[in-house]
């Protein structure tokens, strides 16, 4: 992949995965609201969504990781 289509590629997903981590940290201040006032059971089900989004970042950050590699090559 050529540099310039490996650079228009990382300017599409790395702010994807920004808002992904962004929703993440959103969700995980409200299950620790819910946990500060002993509300464990809702706490551990809202953490529940986030596993989704922390999945997303991770597999859109190895996809960087690989295009960034490769456009070294």
């Amino acid at each position: 992949m050529q540099l310039e289509q490996t650079n228009s590629a990382l300017a599409v997903i790395i702010p994807i995965i920004v808002s992904r981590l962004k929703e993440a940290h959103d969700i995980a201040g409200a299950a620790a609201a819910c946990a500060a006032i002993g509300n464990h059971d809702d706490a551990f089900r809202i953490m529940l969504d986030i596993e989704k989004l922390t999945h997303e970042a991770d597999a859109m950050l190895n996809t960087v990781c690989i295009l960034h590699r490769e456009s070294k090559t």
